[in-house]
């Protein structure tokens, strides 16, 4: 999948757009396939707090979309559910 991904230097110079491997779906997780994505300034702070030495993030706070995966154990949720992100939920 194509992502924003923000590693390797703090700020703005860590941004890169580049092919990432999906996440696996885990227990509590849905995959979703975006119809539209969008960033937002919760984002632009994140930037100068995901320190150089962790992991790669995928930025993008903000998308709606179609659930095309379940993990077993969602239960408000399925396959064919229209969402929202809503990155104040956790």
């Amino acid at each position: 999948m194509k992502a924003i991904i923000h590693e390797g230097k703090q700020g703005i110079e860590g941004l890169s757009l580049r092919d990432f491997q999906e996440p696996e779906v885990n227990s509590g997780m849905v995959k979703i396939k975006l119809k539209t994505a969008g960033l937002n300034r919760r984002d632009l702070m994140v930037l100068t707090r995901h320190k150089e030495e962790q992991p790669p993030l995928i930025i993008g706070s903000d998308g709606a979309g179609t659930i095309v995966e379940a993990a077993g154990d969602v239960t408000n949720a399925a396959e064919g559910d229209e969402v929202i992100i809503n990155p104040g939920l956790g």
